[in-house]
C-alpha cells in the first residue's frame, strides 16, 4: 500500500532529522540493508568453514605418538 502524500512528508521530515541529529548512524541504516547483513552472515560461515576444515586436516596430517 503506498504512502499518502502527508504521510510521505512526514517520513522525509523524519529523515532529515535524523540525519541532522546523528549523521553516522543516519549513513549507516541508509548503506545497510537485509542483502548486506545476510551476505556478512555467509562470508563467516564461509570463514569458520575453512579454518574448522583447515584445523581438522592438520591435526590429521601430524604425527601421532
Amino acid at each position: 500500500m503506498p504512502l499518502s502524500e502527508h504521510e510521505q512528508k512526514i517520513l522525509a521530515e523524519l529523515e532529515e532529522s535524523l540525519s541532522k541529529q546523528d549523521p553516522r548512524f543516519a549513513k549507516n541504516v541508509r548503506e545497510t540493508n537485509v542483502y548486506s547483513h545476510g551476505g556478512r552472515r555467509v562470508r563467516w560461515g564461509i570463514l569458520g568453514f575453512v579454518v574448522a576444515f583447515w584445523s581438522s586436516f592438520c591435526s590429521f596430517r601430524s604425527p601421532r605418538f
